[in-house]
């Protein structure tokens, strides 16, 4: 989050994330996932699930994540979600 608050990664809007991080606003997440993140409790997936049946759980998530993209739902197929930059300092 300190790297957008410059005039080089803000890309114009520097001033105004300086003025959110100032009054605690602007965070990010280093390197991960956060931690407050939870596939027991999370209402924007089809099925809840925990370690007891994360088998499943990730089953049905993922099979209905390949039909809202329009994808043939296939257990064994790989599926990688990316979100996020590409760019030089990503390596």
């Amino acid at each position: 989050a300190n790297e957008i608050r410059s005039p080089e990664g803000g890309n114009g809007l520097h001033e105004l994330l300086q003025h959110r991080g100032n009054e605690l606003r602007l965070g990010g997440i280093l390197n991960g996932i956060s931690d407050e993140w939870s596939p027991t409790t999370d209402p924007k997936i089809p099925r809840n699930y925990r370690l007891a049946d994360v088998d499943e759980g990730k089953r049905v998530c993922k099979a209905a994540l390949q039909k809202e993209l329009g994808l043939e739902a296939d257990p064994g197929t790989c599926l990688i979600g990316f979100c996020g930059r590409l760019c030089y300092q990503k390596g």
